[in-house]
């Protein structure tokens, strides 16, 4: 509109035409559909995104990281599924109520959104738990630098309503093609290496492997990461 304001119109009109067959004009009828237009499209993004954070939420997670998966297998790349957990999340919400840890979590959302690339995907999976896809990766390294730069980021104090609180993560790490061959394996993979990253004593990240000592917290520091 001539202020700048965007506006969805329903237009319906039939063309009038002079007697000498010179075009008119149309005839019909519009009326201003904005709010039913903009109602609808609150309503997609409430189905597809986590409407605390703005994050993708776990039903469009699964088709993104589908489309991910077949990219990579189509150039022949690798991809990381990154899963983060927090830990002792519970407490934030038992000592400074639930509304705290709302705050909390819509803060650690904008610092995963901060520090990824933008074409990196993260999705809140619900709770406390967070899924990154980083597309393109060459080696572990790299994955492993991101991850840590992600406990550092998760562990820096948060202000709450009336405090100050922190909270570390635990994460777990699956590659493509190395780990699994599709998503749903991707993140069933990347969820028991979170766990293991747990028993291993949080505040660190753990690739996933499928060998005797997967779950093994004293397992070799080529398949850990600690946060220092």
């Amino acid at each position: 509109m001539p202020d700048g304001v965007v506006r969805y119109l329903s237009i319906s009109g039939d063309p009038r035409f002079s007697p000498q067959g010179g075009f008119l004009g149309y005839r019909g009828v519009g009326r201003d559909i904005t709010e039913i237009a903009l109602a609808r499209e609150r309503i997609a993004s409430l189905a597809y995104s986590d409407p605390l954070t703005g994050l993708a939420n776990r039903t469009s997670l699964m088709p993104a990281l589908d489309q991910a998966v077949q990219r990579a297998r189509r150039k022949g790349s690798k991809l990381a599924v990154v899963f983060l957990d927090l830990d002792g999340f519970k407490q934030i919400n038992d000592l400074y109520g639930h509304d705290a840890g709302d705050t909390l979590l819509i803060e650690l959302a904008g610092r995963l959104r901060d520090n990824l690339r933008s074409s990196d995907m993260i999705a809140r999976l619900g709770g406390d738990e967070f899924l990154v896809v980083l597309e393109e990766v060459h080696d572990r390294e790299p994955v492993e630098t991101v991850a840590n730069k992600l406990l550092v980021e998760t562990v820096r104090p948060y202000t709450l309503p009336g405090a100050q609180a922190r909270v570390t993560a635990s994460i777990g790490i699956s590659i493509f093609p190395d780990d699994a061959a599709d998503a749903a394996a991707l993140m069933k993979h990347a969820d028991i290496a979170m766990y293991a990253a747990k028993q291993a004593g949080k505040n660190t990240c753990r690739f996933y492997s499928s060998g005797p000592a997967a779950n093994d917290p004293a397992r070799a520091q080529s398949t850990e990461s600690s946060n220092p």
